[in-house]
């Protein structure tokens, strides 16, 4: 679990992206995919992103991605972070 840890702390993290999924019923979801941003003609885009959880119980989330580089040794990395949050 802490493998990365080195790479992640030396360096600030920069928000990629912010997401709400909002998961309906009144059961867990099978198969929740959410489909979120801007999809071009082609499918994704830069600012699009697509998310699959299986078994997810009903409520509100949100996921957070963070890009993090470290520029004094452009060799580790760059990396993505992400966490995903409910309340």
């Amino acid at each position: 679990m802490l493998d990365n840890q080195n790479s992640f702390s030396k360096e600030q993290a920069v928000v990629r992206s912010m997401f709400e999924l909002i998961a309906e019923g009144n059961a867990p979801l099978e198969r929740g995919e959410f489909l979120c941003g801007v999809f071009g003609k082609t499918g994704q885009s830069a600012t699009s992103a697509e998310f699959v959880l299986n078994g997810l119980p009903p409520g509100q989330y949100g996921i957070v991605i963070l890009d993090v580089s470290n520029k004094a040794t452009p060799d580790d990395g760059p990396w993505a972070l992400a966490f995903v949050c409910s309340w």
